[in-house]
């Protein structure tokens, strides 16, 4: 029996496309030979039965399914062997009878086969690789271009990032050049402001000349500063004075010129040789 159904198989039309699939039936059996099952035709019922003369009511069957289990059932007087839900595969079904005499029969076998449902054949299966490896390669060459995108992405934000650093540098060396012009032009500023300074600051040579066993110790702090000394010849009288202004540097330097010339107006125009009131007159 097949899904609870019994089936004549001498008279069931041999390979009409059906689900049930046989070569032939032997003759004296009820049973065909190479029986192909669809997979959806996997509950079987086999019926068997044996002859003792002698003693009918003693007979015992032992049977097994290869393909399902490997071990003989227990001696049973049953004669009806019930497999349901087998899955698809190859099988031997074997039973042999034993009886009064004590000997076992030599094993009926009836060999069939239930077909894999399409989804478990080996097209399908190949299907399955070719669908898989497509899958794979899919993902790999959406990595690929995603990487590629990023790459692209990463090459563009170093660009731009060192198209940033550049202008920045060109922008500090444009710095640096016009602090290097204005430091320049200041000192050269300062270096000429000196100039001027040692103008109106008395020769030695003019020193020597009225105080020929003097020397002059001058050492500014900064380039320009606001110490000077001053001498003038005056009445018979050789004035000196070495003077400290408010502040050092270029606003000391300003103030020294302002106080020397106050020193040469006081002597000069108002003709003072005493030193303390020639102080007075440069104070006002």
């Amino acid at each position: 029996e097949i899904n609870e159904s019994q089936f004549d198989f001498r008279n069931l039309q041999e390979n009409n496309g059906s689900s049930v699939k046989f070569s032939k039936v032997d003759p004296f059996q009820e049973y065909p030979s190479e029986l192909e099952l669809d997979h959806q035709l996997n509950h079987l019922t086999f019926h068997f039965q044996a002859i003792d003369w002698y003693a009918p009511h003693k007979i015992l069957f032992s049977y097994k399914l290869e393909g399902l289990n490997h071990t003989w059932s227990k001696p049973t007087a049953r004669n009806v062997a019930e497999y349901r839900n087998l899955s698809h595969g190859e099988y031997r079904f074997k039973v042999c009878a034993i009886g009064e005499s004590g000997e076992w029969s030599e094993p009926i076998i009836f060999e069939f086969k239930i077909l894999p449902p399409w989804w478990l054949t080996w097209w399908a299966i190949s299907l399955y690789v070719i669908m898989v490896v497509t899958c794979f390669w899919l993902i790999m060459k959406w990595r690929t271009v995603k990487l590629k995108n990023r790459q692209k992405e990463l090459e563009t934000e170093v660009a731009n990032a060192t198209y940033e650093i550049q202008q920045k540098q060109l922008e500090t060396e444009r710095q640096k050049d016009i602090i290097e012009e204005s430091h320049k032009e200041i000192t050269d500023s300062i270096a000429y402001a000196k100039r001027i300074q040692n103008a109106i600051l008395p020769p030695q040579k003019i020193v020597k000349e009225y105080l020929n066993q003097s020397f002059i110790l001058y050492m500014p702090k900064d380039v320009v500063a606001g110490d000077f000394y001053w001498m003038e010849r005056k009445n018979g009288f050789v004035l000196f004075a070495a003077c400290d202004c408010t502040g050092h540097g270029v606003p000391g330097a300003m103030v020294s010129v302002v106080c020397n010339n106050a020193l040469n107006r006081s002597v000069r125009e108002h003709g003072i040789t005493d030193p303390g009131k020639i102080l007075d007159k440069t104070r006002e």
